[in-house]
C-alpha cells in the first residue's frame, strides 16, 4: 500500500511510467515547496529517517524507522538515508533529520496558543532570527523548532514557564522536519497563507491547476482584472506619449536655449563692470558659433535674432511641441 505524503491511500492501477506518489496537483506542489524551504546544507547531507507515531507509556512518541520498516538510530549513521529517498518513502508519518554538521537545534514546545505565538517564544524567535538557517512549526503545529548552527556541548532544558529544549549537534537527536517555515507578523501571530476565495483572479488560476471547471466568479473576475490591465497599460501609453511630447525637437530647443543665452549675456554686457567685459564677450562669441552651427546660418551675425525674433521662436516651439504631442498619441 502506497501513501501520499498528506496520508491519502494511493490507488494502485496498470499504467505505464512511474508510479504515482501524491493524490492530487496540490500536494505535488506542497511536496516542492517543502524541499525548496529546507536549506540546501541539510537536504545535501545523508542523516535523514522516517518517523512513526507509536502509543508509549500512555503517550505517543515519534519512533525513527528506516526505509525498511526497521528502528533507525540517532547515533549510527548506517540507519540514516538521504533526503530524496526519505521523502519520496511513505513510511510512518514524516521524516526526520539527526543533527549533526555544526546544526543543533533549539525546540521550543507549546509556545503556540490559539494560533497566537506567546511572548517568550517570539523573543527568542527575534532574538536568532538572523543565524537560523530554518524556523519552521512543528508537527503538532503547537511548536516551533530553530535550526541554526552551534558549538558541541551538553543539551538543556528549560522549564520556568517556558518549555525550551536546547539541542547541540552532538546531542545525538534528530527532529521531526515539517519544512513549515515559520514567520511573524507585527502581532507576534502565525501568518497562514490561506487560500484566495472564489471570485478572484487567483482562483480561477487554481481551478485550472487542479483540472476543474471554472467558476462563472472566478471568470467574471478574471475578466474584470485582464480589462484593468489593459486600461492601465494603455493610460500608462498616453502619458508616456504626452511626457515625450513635452520634449521638443533638439535643434530647436538647442537654438531657443543659446539664444535666450545669449540675450541675457547682451543685457549683462550693459551692466557688468569693465573687467567682467572681456570675459562676457568671450562667451557671447561662443555662443554665436554655436548658433551659426546649429542652425546653418551663413554668418554669425545672420544667426543673431533681431528685434521680436524670440517671440517667434516662443511660438514655433509650442506648435511643433503640439504636432509631436498628436503623432505620438495617434500611434499609440
Amino acid at each position: 500500500m502506497r501513501k501520499c505524503p498528506c496520508g491519502e491511500v494511493l490507488a494502485i492501477g496498470i499504467r505505464q511510467g512511474r508510479p504515482r506518489r501524491y493524490c492530487s496537483p496540490a500536494c505535488r506542489k506542497r511536496a516542492w515547496r517543502q524541499r525548496r524551504a529546507l536549506p540546501r546544507k541539510m537536504r545535501a547531507t545523508p542523516r535523514w529517517i522516517r518517523w512513526t507515531l507509536e502509543p508509549r507509556r500512555g503517550k505517543f512518541t515519534k519512533v525513527p524507522r528506516q526505509l525498511n520498516g526497521r528502528h533507525a538510530s540517532s547515533t549510527d549513521p548506517r540507519t540514516w538515508t538521504t533526503f530524496g529517498a526519505a521523502r519520496a518513502s511513505s513510511l510512518g508519518e514524516g521524516i526526520g533529520w539527526v543533527l549533526g554538521e555544526g546544526i543543533g537545534c533549539i525546540d521550543l514546545d507549546d509556545c503556540i496558543v490559539d494560533g497566537r505565538l506567546q511572548p517568550w517564544a517570539e523573543e527568542i524567535i527575534r532574538r536568532y532570527q538572523r543565524r537560523a538557517l530554518l524556523i519552521e512549526l512543528s508537527w503538532s503545529g503547537e511548536g516551533v523548532h530553530i535550526f541554526m548552527r552551534m558549538k558541541p556541548g551538553a543539551g538543556r532544558r528549560i522549564r520556568d514557564g517556558r518549555n525550551i529544549e536546547v539541542y547541540p549537534p552532538d546531542s545525538g537527536r534528530y527532529i521531526a522536519v515539517t519544512g513549515r517555515r515559520f514567520d511573524l507578523d507585527g502581532g507576534g501571530v502565525v501568518v497562514d497563507r490561506d487560500l484566495k476565495p472564489c471570485g478572484t483572479p487567483a482562483a480561477a488560476r487554481r481551478h485550472r491547476r487542479r483540472g476543474e471547471p471554472v467558476c462563472d466568479e472566478c471568470r467574471a473576475a478574471e475578466r474584470e482584472a485582464t480589462a484593468a490591465a489593459r486600461a492601465a497599460k494603455r493610460s500608462e501609453a498616453i502619458e508616456a506619449a504626452a511626457q515625450a511630447a513635452e520634449a521638443p525637437p533638439e535643434d530647436i530647443d538647442q537654438l531657443d536655449e543659446l539664444r535666450f543665452m545669449y540675450g541675457r549675456i547682451r543685457g549683462a554686457l550693459l551692466r557688468a563692470e569693465p573687467k567682467e567685459v572681456a570675459t562676457l564677450v568671450k562667451q557671447g562669441d561662443q555662443i554665436l558659433a554655436r548658433i551659426a552651427e546649429l542652425s546653418g546660418a551663413p554668418s554669425v551675425a545672420a544667426a543673431v535674432p533681431a528685434g521680436d525674433e524670440l517671440d517667434e521662436f516662443r511660438q514655433m516651439r509650442q506648435e511643433r511641441r503640439q504636432e509631436r504631442r498628436e503623432e505620438l498619441l495617434a500611434t499609440t
